[in-house]
């Protein structure tokens, strides 16, 4: 499907409108107008876009004061920008790889997955098989493919190793105050833990985020692909700045939207995945898109994270009205009423 909009509540194909119950715009601050005309404000005092190294002579205070406020926001010493979710993994999982090994659980994003990491059930993660000298890192997100709760990382861990989590559909709309899974996790139990996300989803601005110890960070800063990347967008990161009150606003939003749908939608967890706490419900029925597509309502469904792995993700946001919502209820249930 090709659109020539940015698709919020509502999708346009074909000259005809539908329902959208897809994407990772949780808060609705992609298409909230309050906040476009504030970005609007500083893409004229920082321009459209700055292409030049954060390592060179001249810096932009914003992304101090930016990844100040992040650290202080989920709970770390330090913080660190970078131009998106995937390079934030990149690069957080160089720093390590001198000196760990990495184990990572089935399903984890490509974004923090490297190449010789090996998959780690939890039935193995107080114990796992390790013969190497280097110390463990193990590598995870905060809510997996398919999953509608959190990670339990409060484990034994005897061999005192690190952790990698990418907190990407958690931060912003999760956690205290939005701040995700970081202040959940007892920090003690590990040597180190370090934190990723994308801030193009729940935030609205187009970018990635490292936070965790003020060594790890500063190791990061030295890395020659920091060195040799541009940062995120100036204007991007003071809207981030400046926008506590409509974040605010669209987080509570967006958990009346929930309890709401929970309320119309009663669904029956024979055939979906779902839970009272997040916006997302996922089928496992291959034509579920199709049917919907065909009464109005456009859901996610590719083939994600692998090829071979088809995704049917329905996304409540902030944006959605009650209207919206009564209709995908509806709906879902017509859909059920097909496969009994």
């Amino acid at each position: 499907m090709k659109v020539c909009k940015f698709p919020g509540r509502i999708i346009s194909l074909n000259g005809k409108t539908k329902l959208y119950f897809g994407g990772t715009s949780y808060l609705g601050m992609a298409t909230l107008p309050e906040f476009q005309e504030l970005y609007a404000g500083y893409l004229t005092k920082w321009g459209t876009a700055y292409g030049s190294s954060r390592n060179a002579n001249i810096k932009l205070d914003v992304y101090d004061s930016a990844e100040q406020k992040l650290a202080k926001w989920v709970g770390t010493e330090a913080a660190l920008t970078v131009s998106s979710g995937t390079i934030a993994g990149f690069m957080a999982l160089q720093s390590f790889e001198t000196s760990h090994d990495f184990f990572h659980f089935p399903g984890t994003h490509p974004a923090i997955l490297h190449p010789n990491s090996k998959e780690i059930n939890w039935s193995e993660v107080n114990n796992p098989h390790h013969e190497g000298k280097k110390k463990i890192l193990l590598i995870g997100e905060s809510y997996p493919s398919k999953k509608v709760k959190p990670l339990d990382w409060n484990i034994k861990n005897p061999l005192n190793t690190s952790l990698l989590i990418d907190d990407s559909h958690g931060l912003g709309f999760t956690g205290i105050d939005g701040s995700g899974v970081s202040k959940s996790i007892d920090k003690t139990r590990f040597e180190e833990v370090l934190l990723v996300a994308s801030l193009g989803k729940a935030l609205g601005i187009n970018g990635g985020v490292i936070a965790g110890s003020r060594s790890r960070i500063e190791k990061i800063k030295k890395l020659p692909s920091f060195a040799g990347a541009s940062g995120m967008n100036p204007a991007a990161l003071e809207t981030f700045l400046q926008a506590d009150k409509l974040y605010a606003r669209q987080r509570e939003k967006l958990y009346e939207n929930i309890s709401y749908f929970n309320r119309k939608a009663k669904l029956p967890s024979k055939h979906f995945i779902f839970d009272k706490n997040y916006p997302v419900v996922y089928s496992q029925h291959p034509d579920i898109a199709a049917f919907l597509q065909s009464i109005n309502i456009v859901i996610a469904h590719f083939e994600y994270p692998n090829p071979g792995q088809t995704l049917n993700r329905i996304v409540l946001t902030a944006a959605h009205n009650s209207e919206d919502l009564d209709t995908l209820a509806i709906a879902l249930h017509k859909f059920i009423l097909q496969k009994t």
